[in-house]
């Protein structure tokens, strides 16, 4: 959300246009995209119809009727944006977890520390120590 919304205040996309990459449909008075990293993206005009093939996702700045827009590309794609989705193979992904006798030495001498610690602080609470 936080994104989303510096997204709006700095670049002011369209509202509810959602664009996937690939060609896409333009007003007819455009007379120019220009992609994120500042190439002058080629135009292709059929008709009353003009297009642009987005390659890339991002913001894209586009000039049309003497007037600049913003249009964001697949930047809110829900399968691009899906934490749950790995690219590693099953068998890597679902790797066991390290047993006890697997963990490092001092994360054990940690625990043992920090168990110590709480006994000797609940016997002195209890004045068994003192």
């Amino acid at each position: 959300m936080l994104v989303g919304n510096a997204i709006d205040w700095l670049a002011r996309p369209e509202r509810g246009v959602r664009r996937q990459m690939g060609p896409a449909a333009l007003p007819a008075t455009t007379s120019r995209v220009t992609s994120p990293t500042g190439e002058t993206l080629p135009i292709v005009r059929f008709g009353g119809h003009v297009t642009a093939n987005f390659q890339t996702p991002g913001l894209y700045l586009v000039d049309a009727a003497g007037t600049s827009r913003v249009m964001t590309v697949a930047l809110d794609d829900p399968l691009r944006s899906n934490l749950l989705v790995s690219s590693l193979e099953p068998a890597q992904s679902d790797a066991p977890r390290p047993s006890a006798a697997a963990l490092p030495w001092w994360i054990v001498a940690a625990w043992t520390a920090f168990v110590l610690v709480a006994v000797e602080w609940l016997t002195w609470l209890r004045r068994v120590t003192v």
